[in-house]
């Protein structure tokens, strides 16, 4: 049953680091991407764009993510 598909696929089209402080261990990154959403076939899917921006921060020596929020559709 094709009428209950749900599919979103993501390309980071480019990246841009707005704050990095290495001696603090906080860092944030905005990406841009492209977003294909398919809903009920892959034939009708919608093309937007949109904007993440990651947090980061240093953890004993190791970056990680500290959060991940996707801001509005562009």
């Amino acid at each position: 049953d094709d009428s209950i598909y749900y599919g979103i696929t993501t390309k980071v089209l480019s990246n841009d680091v707005t704050h990095f402080d290495n001696e603090a261990g906080d860092a944030e990154i905005v990406l841009k991407t492209q977003r294909r959403e398919a809903i009920g076939n892959t034939v009708n899917a919608a093309v937007y764009y949109q904007e993440m921006r990651i947090l980061m921060k240093k953890v004993d020596g190791v970056w990680k993510v500290d959060g991940a929020y996707w801001e509005k559709k562009i």
